[in-house]
């Protein structure tokens, strides 16, 4: 009898000890699972100047896809502004001044273009995309959300610390990467820029520093800067890899420059976190450029950046929005990258390739980069 009583007594004791190892939920099976972050500032509809490409429907296919229910996948809307001194982190106290103030009727610097242009919500909504980014890359880096996207605009990689410039007001990834090294000043940071145009301003704010890459694909001369013989200075030298591809060129160039260069280059450096400036200008359907890369492309690259980073980052990666100002090109640029930071191969191509898909033979540029930088 005695014995009977302490089998079962042990056996009680054994399954209660079973079931408190096992899940309740699908959600207690992984706490510690964060979401994918898609962060938004719904002030940029109001900044917008029609007859110009970055206008406020890049705004609406924004919207269009944060209202999409995609799993595991959180939309963020950002109503705050960045501050002035979240700002000062990369521009002058007198040229924040002169955007929050400048008076809407007058000329605004040169008028050309590749000039920006201001509207009475031009530094709310310049502000506020600096602090969408600034917030998003803070918490992929602390571990709050997985990954993220800042569906922002205005774009930022060509506004310098003292002054805008193609299109650009403040520059978005600049002033998000120093607030982040001000709290956190020995994490590293990898700048991939994907846009068609290079990132002069984001290439000034980190041309001296060892402790961030900064990585550019964009057409050559396209407008001006990005030379191949620029990379860096002091203790950054060497951690600026421009790569100004020929005109026409297109997914299978973007994908020997990825392998052969980026990849090598990003593991070397070995950054805490990956930050994308993400353009789809690149295309061949876009009026900004003449590189003609496809959505099925585009999307491949963005697959790609999303498995280096979970190999060198533990997946830490932000992406950026810049360019891209064919709106279908856009829309399906914006489903493929989201996609990608989801896990999900689906592709969404509306376009299809050109007409005429030959690209030029960049072997001899990868020779160089591979010289220039010891890759």
């Amino acid at each position: 009898m005695l014995l009977r009583k302490t089998l079962k007594l042990w056996f009680l004791v054994t399954l209660c000890l079973g079931c408190q190892s096992l899940p309740t939920s699908s959600s207690s099976q992984d706490p510690l699972k964060k979401p994918v972050v898609l962060a938004w500032n719904p002030v940029a509809m109001k900044h917008t100047r029609l007859g110009l490409s970055e206008n406020h429907l890049r705004s609406e296919v924004l919207q269009q896809v944060v209202r999409e229910s995609f799993p595991g996948v959180q939309s963020r809307e950002v109503l705050r502004e960045a501050s002035p001194d979240e700002l000062a982190a990369f521009h002058t106290q007198r040229y924040i001044e002169e955007i929050k103030n400048t008076d809407v009727q007058k000329k605004f610097y040169r008028q050309d273009r590749w000039s920006p242009y201001v509207t009475s919500f031009a530094y709310s909504a310049a502000a506020s995309a600096a602090a969408v980014t600034t917030d998003l890359l803070k918490d992929v880096y602390l571990g709050k959300a997985a990954s993220g996207f800042a569906l922002v605009r205005p774009p930022g990689h060509h506004a310098v610390s003292d002054g805008p410039l193609g299109l650009c007001l403040f520059n978005n990834i600049a002033v998000a990467v120093k607030n982040l090294q001000r709290n956190h000043p020995h994490v590293k940071v990898a700048i991939v820029d994907i846009d068609a145009h290079h990132g002069n301003g984001i290439q000034d704010a980190f041309y001296e520093t060892d402790q961030v890459l900064y990585v550019s694909t964009h057409q050559d001369s396209w407008p001006w800067s990005g030379k191949l013989e620029l990379s860096g200075e002091g203790k950054g030298r060497g951690t600026t890899i421009n790569i100004p591809l020929p005109a026409r060129s297109g997914d299978q160039t973007y994908a020997k420059v990825f392998a052969e260069i980026i990849v090598p280059a990003v593991k070397r450096f070995s950054p805490d976190i990956l930050v994308v400036a993400q353009g789809y200008d690149s295309h061949w359907k876009d009026p900004q450029s003449f590189l003609q890369m496809t959505s099925t492309g585009q999307a491949e690259l963005a697959q790609n950046l999303v498995e280096l980073a979970r190999q060198v980052t533990h997946g830490k990666v932000v992406f950026v929005l810049e360019g891209g100002y064919q709106l279908d090109v856009l829309k399906d640029g914006l489903h493929n990258t989201v996609n990608a930071l989801r896990g999900v191969q689906e592709v969404f191509d509306t376009m299809g390739p050109p007409m005429d898909v030959s690209e030029p033979d960049v072997r001899k540029l990868l020779q160089r980069l591979k010289k220039v930088h010891k890759l």
